[in-house]
């Protein structure tokens, strides 16, 4: 078990793309921040291919901030959005930012409940869920896409894989499902982990691996994320949500 949250900092494993851990880190509330000691152990590496062409496109989809990357300054060309960074990302390149929800449902949604006119363009990484692109070409709504950034696997760093198969506790959020299926195959085995995970279908990401416990925020949110851990980290313990424990 860990020890109690005046004692030393708990380990707070994070495995987001580099970028995204370091924010993480950096918006920590100062009391929790003051607990816990930060591993960046990235998972998942980003790495952009290039710039899509928008030529005669009404509108772009970008469903990650990563997805900026790939455009070109723009001139007040719709840039529907998942998420407010990404929607202010698109905004300061010239494009006319919309934040259309927190995921892709919402966005599809959206679009549709608009009549949105094509054809669009949906920027996404080489690695992607939620067939936008497909799904609002069923409803009516012409769309194609462009892969403008990949998402490349990393590995956990030995050191850190053996103490987690050892036992070793630490707090471990994950934030995507391909996040925690590369955790699980790198790591099946840690007793020690206490897993935080953004929604239930990141949570099933971890398959039948077990952990000290998994607990899924109220919410796929960021700061959800960090309220939950904040609990666990203040008060010493967490009810977890779908344990595995």
């Amino acid at each position: 078990m860990f020890m109690p949250a005046q004692s030393r900092p708990l380990p707070l494993l994070l495995t987001r793309p580099l970028l995204q851990a370091e924010r993480f880190v950096a918006e920590l509330p100062g009391s929790l921040r003051a607990r816990v000691d930060p591993i960046l152990a990235p998972l998942i590496r980003i790495v952009a291919l290039g710039k899509a062409d928008v030529a005669g496109v009404r509108g772009v989809i970008l469903t990650s901030e990563n997805a900026l990357s790939g455009l070109n300054p723009g001139r007040g060309l719709p840039a529907y959005c998942i998420g407010p960074r990404t929607t202010a990302g698109a905004r300061a390149l010239g494009y006319d930012g919309q934040d259309c929800g927190g995921c892709a449902d919402s966005l599809v949604s959206t679009l549709i409940a608009r009549r949105v006119d094509g054809p669009l363009i949906h920027l996404r990484g080489t690695h992607t869920r939620g067939q936008v692109a497909s799904r609002l070409t069923d409803a009516g709504v012409r769309c194609s896409e462009a892969e403008v950034y990949d998402q490349r696997a990393e590995k956990i760093p030995d050191n850190l894989r053996d103490a987690l198969s050892r036992g070793q506790p630490m707090l471990v959020p994950l934030f995507s499902p391909r996040t925690a299926r590369l955790f699980a195959s790198d790591c099946p085995n840690a007793a020690g982990a206490e897993v935080f995970c953004l929604s239930p279908s990141v949570a099933l990401g971890l398959g039948k691996n077990r952990y000290h416990s998994v607990t899924i925020c109220d919410a796929p949110t960021a700061r959800s994320m960090t309220e939950a851990i904040n609990c666990r980290v203040c008060e010493g313990s967490i009810e977890p949500s779908g344990s595995s424990s």
